[in-house]
């Protein structure tokens, strides 16, 4: 994830659903009159794939065959 210090990785926890919100402490803004700075937020989005390829849908299936 892009941020003001550089790529930073960003570790999402399994099962983890759209519109989540990840705080990174401190490395937001500078707070005013300080050096101290603010968090970084991070919304977590979905992007759903527009095709699959065979292989891919034959993976998909499998997961819906096991509840997944």
């Amino acid at each position: 994830m892009p941020t003001l210090d550089g790529v930073k990785r960003i570790k999402t926890p399994a099962g983890i659903q759209p519109d989540t919100k990840i705080r990174l402490k401190g490395l937001g803004f500078p707070k005013k009159g300080g050096a101290e700075r603010g968090d970084f937020f991070v919304t977590v989005t979905v992007a759903v794939p527009e095709s699959l390829s065979a292989r891919q849908k034959t993976l998909a299936e499998e997961l819906a065959e096991a509840g997944l």
